[in-house]
């Protein structure tokens, strides 16, 4: 049964966070398999490369760009899809229409506001977070990336399981290991233009504060004083000086004569981000709360060996594939670091079973799972 899906593209617009990532992928390949129409906002216009969705203007377009997405969301995009004769819309994000007038899905990634208070310090984001809780009560459908986020839409918002659909995420085929001289002449330019010259561990995803990189840094500065390892640690993501919510590395290093040991190259491209994972003595993901967690499976994929904390859906991607460690523990992750730098047999083991358990976790899988979940909506199951 192919049936008329509108797909909000409002993350078109950033394709490289999470959520746009699961976006652009679940749109690729549903757009083949199903009747699908991309519906966007004019205020949030998509990145250059992104597939151009129906681009639906507001009133506060001009006027706000927090205001018009918050009408986008609540009112421009259910009555569009009215006027186009939608069957079902989804939202891939935790933006729920109040009154969606067509059979809704949404994915609920994480429920970071309700979990982590600061995100929602201002009484904007109160109410917010107040108003997509208040939607989901009228989706028919939610879909969830784990099981712990399944937990928490139950636990915290009262969601019944029966209206949940768990559909991990995926990992794009261009993580893979380094196997070609031109897939090793690139990662060689990589490292040269970024000035790693030693081993390294590796951090790669965002500096929120949740994201725990500041544990990392005082286990690598431990690690630096008790041991003679010449390992660098590269971590790469945005940096935030101005926004609180985000860790800004530099003091820390600067306190703790870290500089020359550290690399910081900023954000990266996805074939900048396979050649650090594949050539780093180890990923680190030190996360205090994840509804997924994509970069250790991309690690994963690439041969590397992952230590990941234990915290909500993280051991549900990793499994045993990975060095699991409390991430509040900075003396275990230190301990960890210094053996995955001794122990190339256990490297070898890692990345072996992280490859295999990689192979498990396809968009391919994500979007069969989503469009079924769509032509369920559509039949009024």
């Amino acid at each position: 049964m192919s049936i008329l899906t509108a797909l909000s593209a409002l993350f078109l617009h950033f394709p490289h966070s999470g959520t746009g990532r699961y976006l652009t992928e679940l749109a690729a390949r549903a757009m083949h398999r199903t009747n699908l129409i991309l519906i966007g906002a004019a205020a949030y216009p998509p990145a250059d490369g992104q597939p151009l969705p129906i681009m639906i203007r507001t009133p506060f377009d001009s006027r706000s760009r927090r205001i018009a997405k918050i009408w986008f969301e609540q009112v421009a995009l259910p009555a569009a899809a009215c006027r186009l004769g939608v069957e079902v819309i989804h939202i891939p994000y935790f933006a729920a229409p109040l009154r969606p007038r067509r059979p809704t899905v949404v994915t609920v990634h994480d429920l970071v506001p309700l979990i982590r208070p600061e995100y929602r310090r201002t009484a904007a984001q109160r109410l917010y977070t107040a108003l997509v809780a208040r939607g989901l009560q009228s989706a028919r459908r939610i879909i969830t990336d784990s099981s712990a986020s399944a937990q928490d839409l139950e636990s915290l918002l009262g969601i019944a399981p029966s209206r949940v659909r768990i559909i991990p995420l995926g990992v794009d085929s261009r993580f893979q290991p380094l196997t070609t001289r031109t897939d090793h002449a690139l990662a060689d330019r990589v490292l040269a233009d970024h000035g790693i010259d030693r081993p390294y561990f590796l951090y790669l995803g965002g500096l929120d504060q949740r994201k725990n990189v500041a544990l990392l840094v005082r286990a690598f500065h431990r690690l630096k004083r008790e041991t003679n390892l010449p390992h660098l640690l590269v971590i790469a993501g945005a940096i935030r000086p101005a926004d609180d919510l985000f860790y800004d590395p530099r003091p820390d290093l600067q306190r703790l004569g870290l500089v020359e040991d550290t690399r910081l190259p900023g954000p990266v491209t996805d074939v900048e981000a396979r050649a650090l994972l594949a050539r780093a003595t180890a990923f680190v993901f030190p996360s205090l709360y994840e509804g997924f967690g994509l970069p250790p499976l991309e690690a994963m994929a690439c041969g590397t060996p992952v230590i990941c904390s234990n915290a909500s859906s993280l051991p549900e991607v990793v499994g045993d594939a990975g060095v699991l460690f409390d991430p509040r523990d900075e003396v275990a992750l230190a301990a960890y670091l210094e053996r995955l730098a001794r122990d190339a047999e256990l490297r070898w083991e890692l990345g072996t079973r992280g490859r295999e358990r990689a192979t498990h976790f396809t968009w391919e899988r994500t979007a069969a799972a989503t469009i079924a979940v769509w032509e369920e909506v559509a039949s009024g199951l």
